[in-house]
């Protein structure tokens, strides 16, 4: 509990000290490799007492310790001064299901994207697939309210919770971001390859965009 403790008081610290930043990831066309938009990566600077958490560890635990909307608060706004900075930019933010769950980051949401809808047309909602399980209907109108203020909509590592075609086409879904268990392997898997054919073919079918994950070399990317 000790240990708890000391994390809260540093996670809160970490964003009273606007130690929280964004680390930009771009996501590049298969064809052109020109970045089509940058992923926004949570990373926390260190502080006096020197501890430092990587994107993997720190949001569990953020989420264990009901802290995790805070932190996404922080990121809407940092992304927002981000897009205001650069015109050219389009940007990608994480929202945790627990963040989706309350109104207060609907709202804050809402207000962010609501002074400028060029802003918003240049913003992208990633939402993990699990989140759309637990409760599908509430879910989908809640990404439609999203939706309204122009952003648009990805499904993170999508194939890991094994969503039914019916359900995908129940979303506002804009863009399909492939979970890498899929991509890695594409070399030596004859079946990653030929679910990772068919996710890309249903996408299309949908008029959806995909992402895959994890493509560190040129035979994965072809």
């Amino acid at each position: 509990a000790g240990d708890a403790v000391g994390f809260d008081v540093q996670a809160l610290a970490a964003l009273n000290e606007r130690r929280v930043r964004l680390a930009l990831q771009p996501i590049v066309r298969t064809l052109s490799r020109e970045p089509a938009f940058h992923e926004a990566l949570l990373r926390v600077g260190q502080g006096e007492n020197g501890l430092y958490f990587a994107s993997a560890e720190l949001i569990p635990m953020l989420e264990r310790r009901g802290l995790v909307r805070l932190f996404d608060h922080r990121v809407l706004e940092l992304a927002i001064e981000l897009l205001d900075e650069d015109p050219a930019l389009v940007l990608s933010i994480n929202v945790s299901p627990r963040s989706l769950a309350d109104p207060e980051w609907l709202d804050a949401f809402i207000a962010c994207t609501g002074a400028s809808a060029g802003k918003a047309s240049r913003l992208i909602v990633e939402v993990t697939e699990t989140a759309t399980i637990e409760n599908p209907a509430r879910m989908a109108k809640l990404l439609g309210r999203i939706k309204q203020q122009g952003a648009r909509i990805a499904i993170d590592d999508f194939g890991a919770g094994h969503t039914s075609l019916r359900h995908l086409r129940a979303f506002p879904i804009d863009i399909l971001k492939i979970d890498g268990a899929f991509t890695q392997n594409l070399r030596r898997s004859t079946d990653d390859r030929f679910y990772v054919r068919t996710l890309v073919d249903l996408a299309g079918h949908l008029g959806v965009e995909t992402v895959a994950e994890w493509v560190d070399d040129e035979m994965q990317a072809a």
